[in-house]
């Protein structure tokens, strides 16, 4: 399989040498930068994304503890309401 692989790129590019040299000498030179460039970029970025989940872990947990408490105070209040409504009848 992979002779046939190998085989196929090798066969592009001589198709691609006698159609244009100079364009085959671009292709040659910009795959292996293009790889490369790629690979920084995945490198870099995956040390961000941690750091992203971690802060979007540290928001999660504040937005439901502020929630827990809003919904805590909401029904405090609405106890108080009962009972102020029940020492007025």
């Amino acid at each position: 399989m992979n002779k046939v692989r190998v085989m196929t790129i090798f066969g592009t590019l001589l198709f691609m040498l006698t159609l244009s040299p100079a364009i085959t000498l671009v292709v040659v030179v910009i795959t292996p930068v293009s790889l490369l460039v790629a690979n920084f970029i995945a490198k870099s970025t995956y040390s961000m994304f941690q750091k992203q989940t971690v802060t979007r872990g540290q928001q999660t947990a504040l937005i439901d503890e502020t929630i827990g408490q809003l919904i805590s105070d909401a029904m405090e209040t609405v106890r108080y309401a009962e009972r102020i409504r029940k020492e007025l009848q």
